[in-house]
């Protein structure tokens, strides 16, 4: 179906991009599914006095998916109907230009066991593995083994822990078994990886009464990452991103006042095929910040207030219009940005008013992601409710 009848183009605020959308023309998929599935675990506590004591844990579970309809339907005008696409079990039961979402069933199991031991009053190490064994539609086996591994110190002011983990997700089935135009994937996707190490500080009320620290740094190596190419409309595994950061949140609270502040500067030390460039991964700023002021000022009136703060990002856009199509994938600065919102509560018994002043500065900004380009977000605006809780 060719929708070009139904296009237009509107420049997004960014200089020299544009994008293009369908007026009127509409995609709607919709399908049934299910899971089943059953889950048991135990737990051993233990006590070698001379070696310290602890708790074993382990167990498994068991699931099965089944995805038994699905209907896709193309149109115009909002309202329209041009064609529906038959419900298939297999691509070669769809005729040549045929849309589908595959019907299937999958299942999946795990075991695992973890072992949390204390020794003395200052060290805990905390070890388990966990196994995954999945079947996809197709048939095809997943095997998975995911470490993890922590040793905490412990004292009266505050707890350091180092940790080691490994993670993994299997490709969404709806990435795996369609050719919609909504998302193409593939079922050669593998799932993504993660190995994560750790190191962090907590101090929860022990250096002063109603203050929480968090401070830690982590470096992570993401595998297989899941990533569209907007050249072959496929999705596919980008490989390989590394990446390190800190983060930190500091929250003060008494009885009237709660005040929070937590920041995160992330540096990619490399990234897979479009995924980001050798400094940053796309559309995620070096550092953020945000920072949360409420103050009980009357027993029925709250004040309130917070601010975010992000440094310039990478973000990528996709240039439909040209014919050079190495370059059809091209990246773009976005500009970094401060925003404060302020507001207020009221409440009476069962009716609660409030009113917020969101972005005051009105600041003009733009932000990047699951879209073909950065888009203008909203300046100044005003929010007010009541409510009448029964």
């Amino acid at each position: 179906m060719d929708l070009g009848d139904m296009a237009h183009v509107y420049l997004n605020g960014l200089e020299d991009i544009y994008v293009r959308i369908d007026r009127g023309g509409m995609q709607a998929i919709s399908w049934n599914e299910h899971t089943v599935g059953a889950k048991a675990q135990a737990t051993y506590d233990y006590d070698f006095s001379s070696i310290g004591n602890g708790t074993l844990l382990f167990g498994g579970e068991f699931s099965r998916f089944c995805l038994g309809s699905a209907d896709y339907m193309e149109g115009k005008d909002y309202t329209i109907p041009l064609k529906v696409y038959p419900v298939v079990n297999s691509p070669e039961e769809a005729g040549e230009h045929d849309k589908y979402l595959l019907k299937g069933v999958e299942k999946a199991a795990d075991a695992f066991i973890q072992l949390k031991h204390r020794f003395g009053t200052h060290f805990v190490a905390n070890v388990g593995v966990r196994y995954d064994w999945k079947e996809r539609r197709t048939g095809k086996t997943l095997h998975e083994f995911s470490p993890r591994f922590a040793l905490i110190y412990n004292n009266p002011l505050f707890n350091v822990k180092a940790s080691y983990s490994r993670a993994f997700v299997d490709a969404p089935y709806f990435y795996r078994n369609n050719n919609l135009d909504v998302e193409f994937g593939s079922e050669d996707l593998n799932p993504e990886l993660l190995n994560s190490f750790q190191l962090s500080f907590i101090s929860d009320s022990k250096l002063l009464p109603g203050l929480f620290l968090d401070a830690g740094i982590y470096y992570n190596v993401a595998d297989n990452v899941i990533t569209f190419n907007y050249v072959t409309s496929e999705a596919y595994n980008a490989g390989k991103s590394k990446y390190a950061g800190i983060e930190l949140t500091a929250r003060y609270t008494t009885q009237r006042l709660r005040s929070e502040i937590n920041m995160t500067m992330q540096k990619a030390i490399n990234t897979g095929s479009n995924t980001g460039n050798d400094n940053q991964l796309y559309n995620i700023p070096k550092m953020q910040i945000n920072g949360i002021l409420a103050y009980q000022l009357l027993k029925n009136l709250r004040l309130h207030a917070n601010c975010n703060y992000m440094t310039d990002m990478t973000a990528y856009f996709v240039d439909f219009f040209t014919e050079d199509i190495e370059n059809l994938v091209q990246e773009v600065p976005v500009s970094g940005r401060f925003l404060l919102n302020m507001g207020a509560t009221f409440t009476q018994k069962h009716l609660e008013l409030s009113f917020n002043v969101n972005n005051i500065l009105n600041n003009r900004y733009k932000l990047g992601g699951s879209c073909v380009a950065p888009l203008q977000q909203q300046g100044l605006w005003l929010l007010g409710s009541i409510a009448y809780k029964f």
